[in-house]
């Protein structure tokens, strides 16, 4: 017998498997042009030195040492800056990667002056993390007058950085903006914390002042986040007012006999 005639006879190609070999290389071509097309994630390796921000900033601007800070982003950190512009105003700057001139660049700046609100110095900066669901908050920090500092909160919002809202108890609103300072009898301070339990840190303001018995009391300002809106909230102040009102703090030292 001829061995050709032993050979098995190739079955024919049904739809279905003509269709499933099409999917299959569908599929093997959209993986490629997305490994070709998505941007790849830099390894820490490939990350650059902070950059010259002298250089960066406005002709004639003054930037404090040390005085920038770091956010997370890709391919490259993100950086604020404050500096103090030649007219003499207080600034920030947000510096990014340009990706398409590969190189950083200011991509926006903001002037520290509302109104009456404003810094007279560079400030400090530090970044909050205001909890869950809820934006990290940046804190300007300078001096805004004789023995008080002033802080700004603010956000960044794409390539832009903007003033956080806020609404007091009289139901003025303006600028998240709050002194911070100590002199001997009065003193005012800003702290964020989660005061409610809701997972979200609120900005709490604190006013003290000193009797002449060495008595400190303090009354308590509590602003709740709502939408990127700090607004007053009476019921957590008048709490947090009473139990510092129940149990003072002494401050002079005590006079022995």
């Amino acid at each position: 017998m001829s061995p050709w005639k032993l050979k098995k006879k190739r079955a024919p190609l049904t739809p279905s498997l003509i269709g499933a070999m099409g999917l299959v290389v569908t599929a093997l071509i959209v993986a490629f042009l997305l490994q070709r097309t998505l941007p790849r994630r830099d390894t820490v390796a490939e990350r650059l030195p902070p950059p010259d921000f002298a250089g960066l900033l406005p002709l004639g601007a003054e930037a404090a040492a040390g005085g920038a800070l770091e956010l997370s982003d890709l391919p490259q950190p993100s950086y604020v800056v404050g500096y103090k512009e030649p007219s003499g105003g207080i600034a920030i700057a947000l510096i990014t990667w340009d990706r398409q001139a590969n190189k950083y660049h200011v991509a926006s700046a903001l002037g520290l002056s509302v109104g009456a609100e404003r810094l007279e110095s560079v400030p400090t900066l530090d970044a909050v993390a205001l909890g869950r669901g809820a934006p990290v908050a940046i804190t300007a920090k300078g001096s805004a007058g004789a023995d008080t500092d002033g802080v700004f909160v603010l956000v960044r919002q794409g390539d832009e950085l903007r003033f956080i809202a806020k609404r007091d108890k009289n139901g003025d609103s303006g600028v998240a903006f709050f002194l911070s300072g100590a002199s001997v009898q009065h003193s005012e301070e800003i702290d964020f914390g989660d005061v409610d339990g809701d997972g979200k840190k609120e900005a709490v303001a604190t006013v003290s002042d000193t009797d002449a018995h060495g008595v400190r009391r303090q009354t308590v300002s509590v602003y709740v986040l709502r939408e990127n809106f700090f607004i007053h909230d009476g019921d957590l102040s008048r709490i947090l007012t009473l139990s510092k009102s129940v149990f003072p703090e002494p401050t002079a030292s005590p006079v022995l006999p």
